[in-house]
């Protein structure tokens, strides 16, 4: 075999490695194209979860504040009509929930693989706002009142943190 035979060789080799490897960058490149918008949409359903459990936590302290007043007042009603803080607060809650909402359906349209018992669904948000509701509104003392906000406080923290440690797993994982 002559130098320039095995030159042609050596050529055709590097023509199919370079074949193989064009091939391989266009079979991934939707992939690849996808993402940073991918792991922008997961970023902003991070920051979703921080502002409707932040929004969640809020609403039920000024509640809890709301049921303290009529508890020492000894009123038996409602206490969610006595505020206007806790209708701003529950305005500003129920857009929040819009937005997780939306940000939670993105990332199901791009089959981001979550754990959807992890990370709550809208209605399961709603369904945990009326308990917490339920669970306040049927406290008759000040002192248990006290336990039962701090007990869902901490359950709020505990789902806010879960979830959002969930998807920044998953977006450093991509």
């Amino acid at each position: 075999m002559s130098s320039s035979e095995i030159l042609s060789f050596v050529a055709n080799l590097c023509t199919i490695a370079a074949f193989v490897i064009a091939f391989y960058v266009w079979w991934t490149w939707k992939d690849q194209q996808n993402y940073s918008f991918v792991r922008d949409k997961i970023f902003e359903s991070e920051i979703a979860i921080i502002d409707i459990f932040t929004s969640l936590s809020n609403t039920i302290q000024i509640y809890g504040e709301c049921k303290r007043i009529y508890l020492v007042n000894r009123l038996n009603a409602d206490p969610q009509f006595i505020r206007e803080d806790f209708k701003a607060s529950a305005a500003q809650f129920k857009q929040e929930l819009y937005k997780y909402k939306a940000a939670i359906n993105k990332l199901k349209i791009l089959n981001v693989p979550f754990d959807r018992k992890i990370v709550i669904d809208f209605e399961d948000l709603l369904s945990k706002w009326d308990t917490y509701k339920k669970e306040i509104h049927e406290v008759k003392d000040t002192d248990k009142l006290e336990s039962i906000i701090n007990k869902i406080l901490a359950e709020i923290t505990e789902l806010s943190e879960e979830s959002r440690s969930h998807l920044s797993d998953i977006r450093y994982r991509i």
